[in-house]
């Protein structure tokens, strides 16, 4: 019913467990023992009231009502303990479990690395990080406690009424598993509703994921009704799959209550035909009417908190399916020489997306699989026809060299492969052919050399996928179009790239970016709160920003991937100056739309349709006649006319302000 791996994830949660039910077992035996006090005593008030009718006198001793009156307080006392002690142990075992799912998937994610998101579904990690914990949460705080003690209930039960009435005990032992009967035949016909239920809420979840980060282009393009309109579809569908599982859970609840009342009416029934035979006294009968209720209550609220069970059941699937993901090969070689002054090599480097109809997550610009093919969307859809169809590769025969002291330029149309080409050497993705190294060793100035001439240099060399995931993560420093900053202060912020750093080195970080004036004009300084999804700033604060947090870090390569593609002119004269001068110091790629940046380059990479067609300073590229002067011209004559446009539009605007 549940995968035993739980228990290994967390330990102790058994005990808690075991304390709970051994809780809620005592406050069943406070039960039975005011059933006994209470029939004893309505016996004696009857008994009483029948000899008073008599007209006999008749002395209740005070000694009898002061020992009810301290076995109710003593009842209600146990009620009282056990039914916190037992809210506690299932409270710690719930929190228990949630604690220990979420570090494991936080640690999952970890081991995943930068290319996580090209193996799980962001949408699948933040709902089962989130609701699908909370289900789990809910099934070991209320049903697997509940279970086990459903079962132990009516057996104690039983041996409790066993010397009282020995029919009237078996009738209500032989009606208790009537209800774990219907339980298990509704489990069985519910199974698959339920897994299409939590199919169609990952699948909402992540439309609605999807649409909230990308509402401004929704809103751009005039596309945000059509987005609506496609959420209320899967919002209806939902719905209605809410609908059916609900349907579910009430008809498995009239049918257990039809057999809980019916087996408390038969025991009842069998209890009054014993007393009137002379089978049971009047107390024993009272006896079997008080408990009859409590041999159906416990399985009644098990069938209750069957809905959590199978919801907690699916959940526990997804996250396993999470945490079995398979990891990225990696090895254990460290960076070659000091760590420093690295030189980057692509020699023959295919990649190939994985195929677009198991791309599972549309937050990201990477290709992603589903987790499993009958757990990732809980549709009934084959994608195993279309799964075989391999898409064109994004990268062939990629080869290049970066060195240090050197700024290296990569441009080409868009979809020429720049942006994965950054992405392999980030390790953002895996799984390429060819060759990437990273070497350490003499450093080569003026123009790219020709492979014999890379030969006879003394090299020590390390393939990229041969590096331990933190060596990767200490050699190469990405910045994208759009890095990310998180919600908090400026400090905070800059401290992730260096949690030593003083003050002193976060400001000269800062003035190398030239962010550093505005910063100063904040009240708060480096404490200046930065806003959820940095609101607060511009895109070129932003940038800067990003750009100085990677600068604290101080790898041998940075990687700027598109750096000022949403910037305004200034900010991109201040970024690109701040990538010329780490330029000098370390190896930095710079991925670039714009060819007017690539003219200062030491070295330009020419890439079309996912080739290397040329390498070269700008002016050896110009005079060369290629790819190269076709983008630099064509761009040369859109920016023009663009100058034209809006001098046009100026001059035309004069007359009017007249």
């Amino acid at each position: 019913m549940f995968d035993k791996r739980l228990f290994s994830l967390t330990p102790g949660i058994g005990k808690l467990v075991a304390a709970k039910v051994a809780a809620l077992w005592l406050s069943l035996m406070a039960d039975v023992l005011f059933a006994f006090m209470m029939a004893n005593l309505l016996v004696s008030v009857l008994q009483c009231a029948i000899w008073t009718a008599q007209g006999l006198d008749v002395v209740v001793p005070a000694n009898n009502l002061l020992l009810a009156l301290l076995t109710l307080l003593a009842v209600c006392a146990v009620k009282y303990l056990t039914s916190r002690s037992a809210a506690s142990f299932g409270t710690e075992a719930a929190e228990r479990v949630k604690l220990a799912l979420r570090e494991r998937l936080y640690r999952k994610m970890l081991a995943l690395g930068p290319s996580y998101s090209s193996r799980v579904r962001t949408a699948d990690v933040v709902q089962s990080a989130g609701e699908g914990i909370d289900q789990i949460q809910s099934f070991f705080e209320l049903f697997l406690p509940q279970l086990f003690y459903a079962v132990l209930a009516p057996v104690t039960l039983f041996a409790v009424l066993m010397p009282v009435n020995i029919p009237a005990a078996v009738v209500l032992l032989a009606c208790a598993p009537l209800i774990v009967l219907v339980v298990g035949v509704v489990a069985m016909s519910a199974a698959h509703a339920f897994k299409r239920y939590w199919g169609k809420y990952t699948d909402m979840g992540a439309a609605f994921l999807d649409n909230m980060q990308g509402l401004e282009t929704l809103k751009a393009f005039d596309a945000d009704d059509r987005a609506a309109a496609d959420m209320d579809e899967k919002a209806e569908a939902f719905r209605r799959m809410t609908m059916r599982v609900l349907q579910i859970q009430l008809r498995s609840l009239t049918a257990i209550d039809a057999v809980a009342y019916g087996g408390t009416a038969a025991g009842i029934g069998v209890a009054v035909w014993q007393f009137l035979v002379g089978g049971v006294d009047l107390a024993g009968a009272m006896i079997v009417v008080f408990l009859s209720a409590s041999f159906f209550l416990p399985l009644r609220q098990l069938g209750s908190y069957f809905h959590v069970a199978m919801n907690g059941m699916t959940s526990t699937k997804r996250i396993f399916a999470l945490l079995d993901a398979p990891e990225p090969a990696r090895g254990d070689a460290a960076l070659p020489g000091d760590g420093r002054d690295l030189t980057v090599t692509f020699n023959a480097v295919a990649y190939r997306y994985a195929d677009a109809a198991n791309c599972a997550d549309t937050d990201s610009d990477t290709s992603q699989v589903p987790l499993s093919a009958d757990d990732s969307t809980g549709t009934d859809s084959d994608t195993s026809a279309t799964a075989t169809a391999l898409p064109a590769p994004a990268l062939t025969d990629v080869s290049f060299t970066a060195r240090p002291g050197m700024l290296t330029a990569i441009v080409g149309e868009s979809g020429s492969g720049k942006s994965t080409t950054a992405a392999l050497l980030a390790g953002t993705l895996a799984g390429y052919e060819g060759s990437i190294t990273l070497s350490a060793g003499a450093a080569i100035n003026g123009a790219t050399p020709d492979p014999a001439e890379l030969d006879a240099i003394d090299l020590q060399s390390v393939e990229l996928r041969d590096l331990s995931a933190d060596a990767m993560t200490s050699a190469v420093s990405l910045v994208s179009s759009r890095s990310h900053l998180f919600s908090g202060t400026l400090r905070e912020n800059l401290l992730m790239a260096a949690p030593q750093a003083d003050d002193d080195e976060l400001w000269a970080a800062l003035e190398l970016t030239h962010i550093a004036d505005f910063v100063r004009e904040q009240p708060e300084g480096l404490a200046m709160p930065i806003a959820p999804d940095a609101t607060n700033l511009s895109g070129g604060q932003r940038q800067r920003i990003a750009i100085a947090r990677a600068l604290l870090r101080n790898t041998p390569i940075y990687v700027f991937d598109e750096a000022t593609s949403s910037v305004d002119a200034e900010s991109e004269a201040v970024i690109l100056d701040t990538i010329r001068e780490l330029a000098q110091s370390a190896t930095v790629i710079m991925i670039t739309h714009r060819m007017a940046n690539a003219v200062t380059a030491d070295q330009v990479v020419v890439f079309d349709h996912g080739r290397v067609t040329e390498t070269g300073t700008h002016t050896a590229l110009m005079a060369r006649g290629g790819v190269y002067v076709d983008l630099f011209r064509a761009q040369q004559v859109i920016e023009h006319v663009g100058h034209r446009t809006a001098a046009g539009a100026s001059a035309l605007a004069t007359p009017a302000q007249h």
